[in-house]
């Protein structure tokens, strides 16, 4: 599956105060219908926990996001989840007695319990949909309060209930902020606490509320009261606030600086408390908080712990994000997790089959065998950022991620091997059409893709200033690829027909921001999400994308399609949507607020879905304890000597434990418990077993049930069996060898104990039907070998063999058959078959088989190929037949490739197999070398043209030449270069060649003509050159000057050096000349020239080069600034 990463909203994990939670989380979209998915990771469940409350040690309720409603009954132990009646988020909850509670959240949602959490009923809290609630506080069972904010005015909303919340009313404060906590001392005393620091106080019931300095102007999220004088509240930047006197004064209190936010504050006595914050920490007074200290952190720095309460001095809990609740017997002095919390941000899935599933978080891999009820980590690395993986070959796929990352396994996961690309950027996608071939896309618009199982991954395109999100192939042609331009955040969807080799960007119609991932269910029709709500469809290819409709201003991640008319998206807040006409989506509530990064089905029933805190959600139904597992397939009662072998298939389920047998003489078990009549005689997990000690003749009756983890049995299977005494295994690896007028006949005899003799029977019209049948049959062996040669036999008839093996008792076993038919064999081959080419001929030799009945061997010749027998007329010609071992093949055309084949043949005209050589014949090869030209004005280079020719004309070949020079009329050559010469263009052309009047030659050596040969000789006219004075060195203002040239043996030519002298105001003018005679120099000349430059400043020197037999030339300048 591919995975939709986000890099605009992987920051929003930093995000972690409760404001912004519940605009983030709570999202902004009506749910419909209920849903059907199941918590995988974590258990019980996964969405944060936002408030606890117990009533004793041992009962207790928490509450949090998308409606999460838990309650347990052994102290947290074990944690059942209730239907709250809601998917919005549930920030607090009070409990009035073990029955009596409610709970409050995001769009002014009031839930309702009257049977300790059992079942929640929602009441009308007359808010609206911007409404957040964060506390309740009841005093009795009918009077109880509510707080928090109006988002449409930002303003502070406290509600009212005399009649247990079958109705609300609204308090106004006149509070411009929100307020977030709300706690009663008594029916009458009450403390408000909020946005800023504020507080608020009323004594009087709640009939009016007045401001109390609370002497900070953070925000505050909890107040608590001890007694009726010792309060505490908490909040933003470690702030926690005491007071002594009932609230009428406050005083900061130390945390040690810390800039964490606290949520929340509990006490177990006036001196001991607990302090939880967003980054995971707990801080501890013993002191009534004159000072905090640090605990160990329960967790790192993640997830944000948001509630702390203690149901007595020893018992208390802590609860967070990610569905996180940890538990202290000691009094906080040791936290322990009740929950199975693996929270690190999953990012992709990819299902195999309803029981196999990969999973991937940014630094680990995990997997699961069983659809999902265990997770276990296959690999992990603190430097990995993974962010996709597909499992398209069931054991062999990748995952990918930042700077290039790409893994591979081939058995299943259990060992991930590191692939290299050219890619160091961000891969953000993967999909692969098969366990060899795949794509990856992510950052700088990078598409890389695999045709060899990774061995290679190749750079398709790079578009910088674009993030691919994801991709998608159709096939192994078609496909395409979703993201957006950085700079604009505009959409972007690429296409390619052609695998990769080209991609070409598509109109996205109306959309208005980046996509996120793209799906096709056929050629034609395909969907794209992204930002802000986006859903797009194409049913031409993308050649039109129409935005639809939207449901949701949500970043959706993923889509996936389990048919063309069903399929799923799912995003941020855990936003979630469904289609099942392939047209119109609606939302659905799946059970999280956590952010979904993926979806994925194995079939249209079995899927999951992936996302933030370590969110692993499934279709598959948790009611298996209260469902009768399916029984076993293939149950198979054998009867034997005495015994019956039983077997089965176990089925498959998931939480399957075990199968019991019962038998009987009387007749099957109607349940697995039954005794009347019954004996268990197996119960496991295996899938056979032996049920031995019987009485032969006497009818047995099996029957067999499974049962699950939870104790739940199956309905019933059936089996019979009736031992006896059995008759000898069968003979075994009974074989017939034909040959000239005979049969070798070999076999194994059975190894039962009473085995006695072993009986053949021989027939030329079938097979025996019993070992006594005479009608047709002869009787060739009896006894207890294992081997028997039938002679006498005639050539070319096919005989039919029986046999059958017999005990003690006259009891014959089932037949052993065979048929084999005697034949004269054809004579060995030739050997030593070899073709040696000539000039248009080529000799042939061999040596004939020894056989007695050798008559002639046959030759034949094609220029196709070699013949498979000797008949063969098609494209065969023969150039020989008779008993020599030589022969000439005259005639043939030099050049090309002859394919012999011998046959040799007995008296009887059969024909041996085949013996094979191949020979080119070839003649004379010549080498001629015409056409010299110099390339350059240097005469640095030079074109040659010549043509190479074997026998009987030019060969189309490039071949290495060596090329040859001679500067002295020929007396003596040089070897200059090896290179190819293309005899296409008849060209051969070589650079920094000192030419200098040379004679050239070429020479080629090659296996093609199997010779070796020199061209002719031509001679080609070099020109003098001269090169560009240097100034190496100004040390004490002297400069070197060297100057290079060509210059011919004998030939005398000087150098004058220009100096030019640079003088503001007046310029550049001569200051002095240097002339050098230069002679004798063989080839290559350099003159240097040392001279000190007298004065400070710009200089200028410039090279004439004055020749007796070339032109004279100017060198280009150098300047020198003397300091």
């Amino acid at each position: 599956m591919r995975k939709r990463y986000s890099i605009a909203f992987a920051a929003l994990t930093a995000v972690v105060a409760f404001l912004s939670l519940a605009v983030l989380q709570a999202g902004a979209h009506e749910l419909t219908g209920n849903g059907t998915w199941y918590w995988q990771n974590p258990k019980p469940q996964g969405n944060s926990v936002y408030d606890t409350v117990f009533t004793s040690p041992t009962r207790g309720w928490a509450v949090g996001a998308a409606g999460t409603a838990l309650h347990t009954e052994d102290g947290g132990a074990h944690w059942t989840s209730d239907y709250s009646g809601t998917g919005e988020h549930l920030y607090a909850a009070d409990f009035v007695n073990d029955n009596k509670g409610w709970a409050v959240g995001s769009r002014g949602v009031i839930v309702h319990t009257d049977d300790g959490g059992a079942h929640w009923t929602e009441q009308d809290s007359g808010g609206g949909p911007s409404v957040y609630l964060y506390a309740v506080d009841f005093v009795s069972e009918t009077v109880g309060w509510a707080v928090g904010v109006d988002l449409g005015g930002v303003t502070g909303v406290i509600l009212y209930t005399g009649t247990g919340g079958e109705t609300w009313t609204e308090v106004t404060p006149g509070v411009m902020s929100s307020l977030y906590d709300i706690a009663f001392t008594s029916p009458s005393d009450g403390w408000i606490v909020g946005y800023g620091g504020k507080m608020l106080h009323t004594t009087d019931g709640g009939a009016h509320w007045n401001n109390v300095a609370s002497g900070t102007f953070n925000t505050l999220r909890r107040i608590v009261f001890t007694s009726a004088s010792e309060a505490w509240a908490v909040g933003h930047n470690g702030t926690i606030v005491h007071s002594d006197d009932g609230g009428g004064s406050w005083a900061a209190q130390d945390t040690g600086g810390s800039p964490n936010h606290i949520y929340d504050v509990a006490f177990i006595d006036a001196t001991e408390g607990f302090a939880t914050t967003v980054a995971g920490q707990v801080f501890h007074t013993t002191d009534g908080g004159s000072t905090w200290n640090l605990d160990s952190p329960v967790g790192a720095t993640w997830p944000t712990y948001y509630s702390v309460c203690f149901s007595d001095a020893s018992n208390g809990w802590i609860t967070g994000d990610g569905g996180s609740i940890l538990r202290t017997s000691s009094g906080g002095a040791a936290w322990a997790a009740q929950t199975n919390t693996q929270d690190a941000p999953m990012k992709a899935i990819s299902a195999v089959d309803t029981n196999t599933a990969w999973a991937v978080d940014y630094a680990s891999i995990r997997a699961t065998a069983d659809g999902g009820n265990l997770w276990t980590t296959q690999d992990t690395s603190s430097t990995w950022l993974l962010t996709d993986i597909d499992m398209a070959g069931g054991t062999r796929g990748w995952v990918v991620g930042f700077d290039g990352l790409i893994r591979r396994t081939e058995d299943g996961g259990a060992s991930w091997l590191p692939q290299t690309s050219e890619a160091t950027q961000a891969l953000l996608a993967l999909d692969a059409t098969s366990d060899t071939t795949a794509w990856a896309c992510g950052d700088n618009g990078l598409i890389v893709a695999t045709a060899d199982g990774g061995a290679n991954w190749v750079t398709q395109r790079t578009g910088e200033g674009e993030e691919l999100a994801d991709i998608f192939f159709f096939n192994d042609d078609l496909g395409w690829a979703a993201g957006r331009y950085l700079a604009s955040d505009e959409p972007l969807i690429l296409r390619t027909s052609d695998g990769g080799q080209t991609w070409a960007a598509q109109d996205t119609g109306d959309a208005y921001n980046g996509l996120l991932s793209v799906v096709f269910t056929s050629e034609t029709e395909g969907w794209a999400t992204g930002y802000y709500g986006q859903v797009l469809r194409t049913v031409n290819g993308g050649t039109g994308w129409i935005l639809q409709p939207a449901l949701s201003w949500d970043a959706l991640e993923a889509v996936w399609f389990t048919s063309p008319d069903e399929g799923w998206i799912v995003g941020q807040s855990g936003c979630a949507m469904q289609t099942i006409d392939g047209a119109s989506w609606e939302l659905r509530q799946i059970g999280t607020g956590n952010y979904l990064t993926d979806v994925e089905f194995a079939d249209g029933q079995t899927g999951w879905a992936v996302g933030w805190q370590g969110t692993i959600l499934s279709t598959i139904d948790p009611d298996w304890q209260t469902t009768p597992p399916h029984n076993v397939r293939n149950f198979d009662a054998v009867p034997g000597d005495d015994s019956v072998s039983l077997s089965w298939v176990n089925p498959t389920d998931v939480h399957y434990a075990a199968t019991r047998i019962l038998r009987s003489e009387t007749g099957f078990a109607s349940t697995p418990t039954e005794t009347a009549g019954q004996a268990q005689i197996y119960e496991g997990t295996s899938t056979a077993f032996f049920d031995a000690g019987l009485t032969n003749y006497t009818d047995y009756f099996y029957t067999v049930f499974t049962r699950n983890d939870a104790g739940c049995w199956s309905l019933p299977a059936t089996a019979a069996g009736r031992p006896y005494e059995p008759a000898p295994g069968p003979i075994t690896a009974f074989q017939g060898v034909p040959w000239d007028r005979q049969v070798s006949l070999s076999w194994a005899n059975p190894s039962d104990d009473d085995y006695a003799s072993t009986r053949l029977l021989r027939s030329e019209t079938g097979f025996a039907a019993s070992p006594t049948d005479t009608a047709g049959q002869t009787q060739i062996y009896e006894g207890t070998a294992t081997a028997f040669i039938d002679g006498g036999l005639a050539n070319y008839t096919t005989y039919f063999y029986t046999a059958y093996a017999c005990d003690d008792a006259d009891v014959w076993s089932v037949a052993a058959t065979l048929t084999a038919q005697p034949f004269d064999p054809p004579p060995g081959p030739v050997t030593g078959f070899s073709a040696t080419a000539g000039d248009g001929s080529v000799d042939l030799a061999w040596t004939n088989p020894s056989d007695p009945d050798y008559a002639a061997t046959r030759v034949l010749r094609s220029t196709a190929g070699y013949a498979t027998e000797a008949s063969e007329t098609a494209g065969q010609t023969q150039v020989y037949e008779g008993p020599a071992e030589a022969a000439a093949d005259t005639g043939v055309t030099n050049g090309v490739t002859y394919y012999y084949t011998a046959f040799a043949r007995d008296t009887a005209g059969g024909w041996s197999p085949a013996a094979s050589a191949s020979a080119r014949p070839k003649g004379a090869t010549t080498l001629l070398l015409t056409s010299p030209v110099a390339l350059a004005s240097y005469g640095e280079e030079i074109s040659l043209a010549g043509s190479l020719t074997n026998g009987t004309g030019p060969i189309p070949a490039t071949l290495a030449v060596t090329l040859w020079r001679s500067c002295d009329g020929g007396a003596k050559w040089a070897k200059v270069a090896t290179a190819r010469y293309d005899w296409a263009t008849h060209t051969y052309k070589a650079s920094a060649i000192m030419i200098c009047d040379s004679l050239f030659q070429m020479q080629f050596a090659g296996d093609l003509a199997n010779v070796s040969c020199i061209s002719n000789a031509v001679a080609v006219e070099s020109k003098a050159y001269l090169g560009k004075p240097i100034a190496p060195s100004t040390v004490r203002r002297y400069a070197y000057f060297n100057t290079y040239g060509l210059l011919l043996p004998g030939h005398s030519s000087s150098v004058t050096l220009y100096f030019y002298r640079y003088l503001p105001g007046t310029g550049w003018s001569l200051y002095t000349q240097r002339t050098a005679a230069v002679s004798n120099y063989t080839f290559y000349s350099k003159h240097s020239t040392r001279y000190r430059l007298p004065y400070r400043g710009l200089w200028c020197v410039k090279a004439y080069h004055a020749d007796a037999c070339h032109a004279d030339s100017w060198s280009a300048a150098t300047y020198i600034n003397v300091r």
